[in-house]
């Protein structure tokens, strides 16, 4: 089974991550869907699987789509490949778009999951995030889509938000878990050079948490969370049974996926594709029949690279019978004296089945241990 992503460019205002391409003026919203639809007619022959097991929508807030917009894309998906009974299909939501009206129209339109951005519980920081929604809204917005029946509901939160405070970051988790979000992705606040936050660094207006204080949180978060009966399954997502990301696992199992939208990346087994971040540039491509992308084709120590650093971030584990097929035994012969010393210091442990699998204790060095473990040209 293959995935679709839909990368919705369009947000009412400049988040606290990044400066691109925030303005619904940029072009009209109906150009950008109909512009979509043509790419997936143009891309048709890029996935060898034509059944489509999840939908996403993504990006930017796709919330800002009129329920019609939302049928176009999905008939274009429909007509291309088949879409298999009960596929899971991911509308992003912000909090202030969310109203019983809006709810009954998703679900019409065909979404039957929603992943919401709350950030976090606190108005202070929602406004220091530069959050359109405030604190009620985002309690509204959970309330409501649990009541409207969409139980298959992810909430993402942000920690390490300075001036670091572990009993508002508590509080967050516990509303979490008060409510019975079944998915929750938790990211540490990173400040990148170009972005407000970044700026405002670089000219001593703001203050990392240390990493002591973002550690602390993340495993407050991990035993608070295992505790409440959810599953920590991914570095940064947690469910509770049943309700894994189907989506996103696809992107950490290998599974093919077309991305469509400007700045959307694909993957079919064989290459990667990555489109032209600009909205104009690409509906300019795209009307004249042409793909704004550019390809990457996988040698097999990509693959077994990406296979490495997908895998370790997540407790599927490493397959390295699987790793030693496609690097003709090199990976074993380069890599066991390492795995030896990860199950050592208790960031792994080998599964009966051979299987090398990412500890709670291995999640803070995920990075670390995927770049130990990668094979060299």
């Amino acid at each position: 089974m293959a995935g679709i992503y839909l990368h919705i460019p369009f947000c009412r205002q400049a988040c606290y991550y990044c400066d691109f391409h925030f303005s619904t003026n940029l072009q009209p919203i109906e150009a950008m869907v109909e512009a979509m639809c043509m790419e997936l007619d143009l891309r048709a022959s890029f996935l060898t699987d034509r059944h489509i097991s999840t939908i996403y929508l993504g990006g930017g807030t796709p919330s800002l789509l009129a329920p019609e917009h939302i049928h176009r894309l999905l008939k274009a998906i429909a007509g291309q490949y088949e879409i298999e009974a009960g596929a899971e299909v991911t509308l992003e939501a912000n909090p202030d778009d969310v109203n019983r009206d809006q709810l009954d129209a998703w679900r019409s339109a065909g979404i039957n999951r929603l992943s919401l951005g709350i950030q976090t519980f606190d108005q202070d920081r929602l406004r220091q995030l530069n959050r359109a929604h405030n604190r009620t809204q985002a309690l509204q917005s959970i309330q409501l889509a649990l009541e409207e029946g969409f139980t298959n509901l992810t909430c993402d939160l942000i920690y390490a938000i300075p001036p670091s405070a572990m009993s508002l970051w508590m509080k967050d988790v516990e509303q979490m878990i008060d409510f019975g979000v079944g998915h929750l992705s938790l990211y540490g606040l990173t400040i990148e050079e170009q972005t407000v936050f970044g700026r405002r660094k670089a000219k001593g207006q703001f203050q990392e948490v240390s990493e002591n204080d973002n550690a602390d949180q993340y495993q407050y978060a991990i035993e608070r969370l295992a505790d409440a009966g959810y599953r920590h399954y991914e570095v940064s997502n947690f469910c509770l049974p049943g309700r894994v990301s189907r989506h996103n696992s696809s992107y950490w199992r290998q599974v093919q996926y077309l991305g469509i939208g400007p700045g959307a990346h694909s993957y079919n087994g064989k290459s990667r594709t990555f489109a032209v971040r600009s909205n104009s540039k690409y509906i300019q491509h795209i009307t004249k029949g042409r793909l704004p992308i550019e390809e990457e084709l996988l040698a097999i120590i990509d693959k077994v690279n990406e296979y490495t650093m997908t895998r370790v971030r997540t407790t599927f584990g490493l397959d390295i019978r699987l790793l030693d097929d496609l690097s003709g035994g090199r990976y074993t012969q380069d890599n066991q004296a390492i795995l030896d010393w990860m199950v050592s210091q208790q960031w792994m442990r080998r599964s009966p089945n051979g299987m090398y699998v990412t500890t709670d204790a291995g999640m803070f060095h995920a990075d670390e241990i995927a770049v130990k473990l990668f094979l060299a040209d």
